[in-house]
């Protein structure tokens, strides 16, 4: 429990803060589009193709910490420890993930002539992470700072729990929203469903069970 009451900790908070803060100063009209994301496909639409390198980045970063701390709580259920050197770990391995999938994603689609789909899937891909930090971002910080943090230990692996459930439930809405679940592209989803959703969050797994990350 020490470690949701580090320096480091409350410094990735307080990032968090700002950086939702700055966005919603502003363009309130972004933070309202990207809470309705998975009803509401309009922010990938306006937004990803006029976005700036550095606000990508922050994005990025922002996400990450936020997809690394709801992680964490699972592993600090499983376990009970957590530190600054596992933290660090598991958002090494999240970003190589990511990078691994979205390399793998333009591999497919430039193999098989679908650039356009390719082009739509990162778009879609990058909103719903975005989107589900914004929506679990207060849980994250009610749960780290009410009762100076104990509320980690009752609610941590729900919160992983709920994450997960809502964040496959999103693929099938932009697989469906994309129009990818035609007869002529099913058996490509099967593979991807099966190949890029499931397969690394059953690797990640393997390698915390497996002491890997220690």
């Amino acid at each position: 429990m020490n470690f949701y009451l580090t320096d480091f900790y409350t410094f990735q908070m307080i990032f968090s803060v700002i950086f939702f803060a700055i966005i919603a100063y502003r363009d309130r009209t972004r933070i309202i589009l990207l809470a309705q994301f998975l009803f509401n496909h309009k922010y990938s639409l306006i937004y990803h193709r006029s976005d700036k390198l550095i606000y990508k980045f922050f994005s990025f970063t922002n996400t990450l910490i936020i997809k690394s701390t709801i992680l964490s709580f699972w592993f600090y259920g499983l376990y009970g420890k957590m530190s600054v050197f596992i933290f660090i770990k598991i958002m090494i391995l999240l970003s190589l993930l990511f990078a691994l999938k979205i390399s793998c994603i333009y591999f497919i689609t430039y193999t098989f002539e679908l650039k356009d789909y390719g082009k739509k899937y990162f778009y879609n891909y990058s909103s719903v992470l975005f989107a589900l930090s914004l929506l679990f971002f207060p849980l994250i910080f009610i749960s780290s700072y009410v009762k100076e943090g104990q509320l980690i230990n009752d609610l941590g692996t729900y919160i992983f729990y709920c994450y997960c459930f809502i964040y496959f439930i999103s693929k099938f809405i932009f697989i469906k929203r994309l129009n990818l679940m035609s007869n002529r592209l099913i058996f490509y989803n099967i593979l991807y469903l099966c190949g890029l959703e499931l397969f690394p969050y059953f690797l990640v797994l393997k390698l915390v069970n497996s002491n890997m990350i220690y």
